[in-house]
């Protein structure tokens, strides 16, 4: 885990030196998004986009360094889940960094268009991130399709097996909150990446939170009360209908 947090700041590192080098290069306005065509669609001054990614990366470090030894006071649990954490954050800072470069040299001039650069990318990112979450995923399942017979028909999502919160689905209800969720977040993103509005970043960041609460709730009201959950520790019992 260590190894982890140390790539966390060396990444941190590149992108701040990217920056530093490319400063002068980059001219005043900067393109910060672009659309399916590979038009900019916004810009700000170059003062504020060549540290965009380089602030989110210090976000990613700083919670790589941070959240690991408060969550390992839960116990086992904690530990594991701090494991999980700090490699999905090492997954997220590669993909900031490379897209911090492409940002870079795209601004200098490199001729190439975005969107073969960004899908890639986030293709990537998105099938690393299945990879590390795969034996979570796998572990919350079988728990699930075995506590399934046990939990009463208005519970929709099982507590997870280790650390806090739900795992997947258990009832066919679940399953369609659950794709009705990911259209409308999918949506929030096509949106994003099709508008004009010099806000539609803000808008969309609302959007997201909006959506998260919607569902921690959903899963608070349709779910089992989740508490910290390890080896040799059971959780509480699935309320009664």
């Amino acid at each position: 885990m260590n190894a982890i947090r140390v790539m966390l700041l060396v990444i941190l590192a590149v992108a701040v030196l990217a920056s530093a080098l490319a400063y002068s290069h980059v001219p005043q306005r900067m393109a910060t998004r672009f659309d399916f065509a590979g038009r900019p669609i916004n810009s700000t001054d170059k003062s504020e986009g060549v540290f965009i990614f380089p602030g989110l990366l210090a976000i990613v470090a700083l919670a790589g360094l941070i959240a690991p030894p408060l969550m390992r006071r839960a116990g086992q649990a904690g530990e594991m889940n701090a494991r999980l954490l700090v490699r999905l954050l090492l997954v997220q800072a590669c993909l900031f960094l490379c897209l911090h470069v492409a940002m870079l040299l795209w601004s200098c001039g490199a001729a190439f268009p975005m969107p073969a650069i960004v899908l890639p990318l986030v293709v990537s990112d998105l099938i690393a991130t299945f990879c590390v979450l795969s034996p979570a995923i796998k572990t919350d399942i079988a728990s699930g399709k075995a506590a399934k017979s046990k939990l009463p028909p208005n519970i929709w999502f099982p507590a997870k097996t280790f650390g806090w919160g739900w795992g997947p689905p258990v009832r066919w209800q679940g399953w369609v909150v659950m794709g009705v969720w990911m259209a409308a977040t999918l949506g929030g993103v096509f949106w994003m990446t099709r508008s004009s509005s010099p806000n539609a970043h803000v808008f969309f960041l609302v959007f997201v939170a909006v959506m998260v609460v919607l569902l921690v709730a959903i899963c608070w009201i349709k779910g089992e009360r989740p508490c910290w959950r390890w080896p040799g520790k059971s959780g509480p019992k699935a309320p009664q209908p």
